[in-house]
């Protein structure tokens, strides 16, 4: 039997992890690919990308070797280059070494320093996923697989001046990234943007920290990121990319958040059964179960 793997993208706040959730109670016998579990250089990458952004408490700052803040100051904490990022991450996760290096090689082949940055990271980040894909071919020889977020995640999110999507969907393909049976898209009325960034953030969920900041900036980043997915979906569209907008304003409660997540739902979960993705008989449904809204509301924190 042949399984299927699927891809559930978009900006923040569009629905990812709830539609994933329900897409996982509706599935047969799928499984979600958990990335705090299947990434082994999680802390590695995660570690350069706070160095990277300036993203320290000044305490944290001081801890860095003298090389990496020689001439920055503790108070301004200024800007760090790919190499001394390196440096750094070398100095904690030593195992890590050859990865380290082979990064900064693949950042070096750039031009300017943001450039440079953000490919240290891309790299990072993707060298996980190409790891991580092992796991995903093993489990698709029994199960299908749900993806909250993989590929164009990555390709959205990683790009920067002088280093854009396309340059990260080739990293992909070098380093053998699986490219999931259906990629979704979910999109958003941006002008919802905030008032789910509000409820968010009241509630705790996994994605408030990503989202903290003046809304106006915000808003414009989410803006520029939607139009990469959609460029993507269009450029792209002979790899099974599909895009649904998942209306709906910020609510609170899981009950209410499914009850409007339904109609995208449905969408997607036709795309999938076309596909061949394996669903339970529809007679089995509830979504008033309180346990299955539990479990729902449990996968976004």
């Amino acid at each position: 039997m042949k399984h299927v793997s699927v891809e559930l993208e978009g900006i923040r706040g569009a629905g990812k992890s709830t539609l994933a959730q329900m897409l996982y109670e509706r599935s047969a016998d799928a499984v979600v690919c958990e990335k705090r579990k299947i990434y082994p250089y999680d802390r590695a990458k995660a570690r350069v990308y706070t160095i990277l952004n300036n993203m320290l408490a000044t305490e944290e700052w001081m801890k860095l070797d003298e090389r990496v803040r020689r001439g920055k100051g503790a108070e301004r904490m200024g800007e760090i280059t790919a190499e001394d990022a390196a440096y750094q991450a070398v100095l904690e996760f030593p195992d890590l070494r050859n990865v380290f290096q082979a990064a900064l090689d693949y950042s070096a082949k750039f031009a300017g320093e943001q450039a440079k940055k953000q490919a240290l990271i891309a790299y990072m980040y993707t060298t996980d996923r190409a790891e991580a894909s092992e796991w995903v071919r093993q489990q698709m020889q029994n199960h299908d697989v749900i993806f909250d977020r993989w590929r164009l995640s990555g390709c959205a999110y990683q790009e920067a001046p002088g280093y854009g999507w396309r340059d990260i969907k080739r990293l992909h393909d070098e380093l053998g990234v699986t490219v999931p049976s259906v990629e979704i898209v979910l999109t958003l009325p941006l002008e919802e943007i905030n008032s789910r960034r509000y409820f968010r953030l009241m509630e705790g969920t996994r994605s408030t920290g990503a989202m903290v900041g003046r809304a106006e900036a915000n808003l414009a980043e989410e803006r520029r990121r939607m139009a990469v997915f959609l460029e993507m979906a269009q450029e792209l569209d002979d790899t099974g990319i599909f895009v649904v907008e998942n209306m709906g304003v910020g609510v609170r409660g899981i009950r209410k958040q499914v009850e409007q997540a339904l109609p995208a739902y449905r969408v997607v979960e036709r795309i999938v059964r076309d596909a061949g993705f394996a669903l339970k008989d529809s007679s089995t449904e509830n979504w008033e179960d309180p346990e299955t809204l539990e479990r729902i509301r449990a996968a976004q924190m």
